[in-house]
């Protein structure tokens, strides 16, 4: 999005959500695969049905803990990789041809890695021969849990953190847009003053005036977090406009 158009929507929209929002270093790294067979959880009583939901690749608390504060501090947690996956296709085969499958893989990297300032994609020390490396590696690892990922790759496409960013306008190439603190993922969506939230809420009690409170709130949750809808409901009913 271009910055001048925020500013045109709002003047002090951007400094109020610099100052309020929580966004350090940690980005993504997205490796999409299209597979000739399911991955195989061999050593895990594998079956297929599994794989309909995600699967978190993690030996240890303490390998979760580095995943995330590594990022922060520049640096690529490729010792030990700790990765989140989903094979959409066991869900949904119209996403691949009959017996072949789509595999997407989310990793956890720094934005900006540290002691490359300036070089690379947008000055972030990205490069296509880094991200392809660091790509290897968790393949490497996933490969020790299901062994045959890494000979049933037909295809495969990788996207570093400001490759992200340009495609889908994230910040920083986090598809998350914030770190997700508790406070961000529920009270402040995506700030209490928004004038996008406002302006849904305010519709939502117009066209909702006449269903049961019960009914209103289970509709709400669709809308906007119950937390962030409390906040934001108080704001308005301060400025006496709803």
């Amino acid at each position: 999005m271009d910055a001048r158009d925020v500013d045109a929507a709002d003047k002090q929209l951007r400094d109020r959500l610099s100052r309020r929002i929580c966004m350090h270093n940690e980005a993504i790294l997205k490796i999409d695969c299209a597979l000739s067979e399911l991955p195989r959880f061999e050593g895990y009583n594998h079956r297929d049905d599994y794989l309909i939901g995600s699967v978190l690749i993690a030996d240890s608390v303490a390998q979760v803990e580095l995943a995330h504060t590594d990022p922060n501090i520049g640096r690529i947690p490729l010792e030990d990789p700790s990765m989140y996956l989903v094979v959409p296709s066991v869900l949904d085969p119209s996403l691949a041809p009959e017996g072949k499958h789509t595999l997407w893989i989310e990793y956890f990297v720094p934005y900006q890695i540290a002691k490359a300032q300036g070089t690379g994609i947008k000055g972030t020390g990205w490069t296509e021969d880094l991200k392809n490396k660091v790509a290897d590696r968790v393949l490497d690892k996933l490969s020790e849990y299901a062994p045959n990922v890494k000979h049933s790759i037909i295809a495969r496409r990788v996207e570093s953190p400001p490759e992200l960013e340009e495609r889908l306008g994230v910040l920083k190439g986090n598809y998350y847009h914030l770190d997700m603190t508790f406070d961000q993922m529920f009270f402040s969506v995506p700030c209490q003053n928004s004038p996008i939230i406002k302006r849904r809420l305010k519709d939502y009690i117009l066209r909702e005036r006449e269903r049961t409170p019960a009914a209103r709130f289970r509709e709400c949750r669709d809308v906007i977090a119950p937390a962030s809808f409390w906040a934001i409901a108080i704001q308005l009913l301060r400025d006496r406009r709803c």
